[in-house]
């Protein structure tokens, strides 16, 4: 190096030597961490945007209440409330596992019973702020007296019905639907009266 510099400087005017190295003195360096994958920060989970309703593989969990009344006798209703998780295995079609606790007052003893169903939901129009679905399902049903009151404690619960979706803001929805909701013991018991409901509900829907 000293050579380098000795043989730069026997051919090199003093005023040209101090030129240059003051050029090379003003050298300067600049950081940039997009090159240095070490300093770039991980996205923190506040920062990630859930998923858009509807879309496929997301989850949402809700609480639900509802109410339906016997057609053949408006004596018989029942009262619900739950809680439920939903899936959507594909764009727009989900399926939902639900539980619930419900009262019922009817014709002879009034009864408590709990309820776990599995329904598959189809939103089949979606706009930016609401949608409207169709949904089937099934769920089993076990209550503390006979239900209806010359049935039995252990029934099946079909049910299908239409509802509607609305945008709460920050990702809530509220769910408003009606259903056809049928109880029977499907001869499972000696006795096999069963029960056709309209039942109507609402849902506040979160996402996770």
């Amino acid at each position: 190096m000293l050579l380098v510099c000795a043989t730069v400087a026997s051919h090199t005017e003093p005023n040209t030597l101090r030129a240059t190295l003051t050029e090379s003195a003003n050298l300067t360096f600049t950081y940039d961490p997009a090159v240095d994958e070490s300093h770039t920060e991980t996205p923190r989970l506040s920062d990630i945007a859930p998923p858009a309703f509807g879309e496929g593989h997301s989850y949402r969990w809700h609480l639900s209440a509802g109410s339906a009344i016997d057609v053949t006798n408006a004596d018989n209703r029942l009262y619900q409330s739950g809680f439920g998780i939903t899936y959507f295995f594909v764009d727009n079609l989900s399926i939902v596992a639900e539980v619930n606790a419900i009262y019922f007052d009817q014709s002879g003893k009034d009864a408590l019973g709990g309820n776990i169903n599995l329904t598959f939901r189809h939103h089949f129009v979606i706009r930016d702020t609401w949608s409207l679905y169709a949904d089937a399902g099934a769920g089993l049903l076990g209550t503390s007296k006979r239900v209806p009151q010359d049935g039995s404690h252990f029934n099946f619960v079909p049910h299908a019905g239409l509802g509607v979706s609305f945008d709460l803001g920050d990702d809530a929805r509220l769910f408003l639907g009606a259903r056809w909701h049928h109880i029977s013991n499907a001869n499972t018991h000696r006795n096999n009266p069963g029960r056709d409901s309209v039942l109507g509900y609402a849902e506040l829907s979160f996402p996770f």
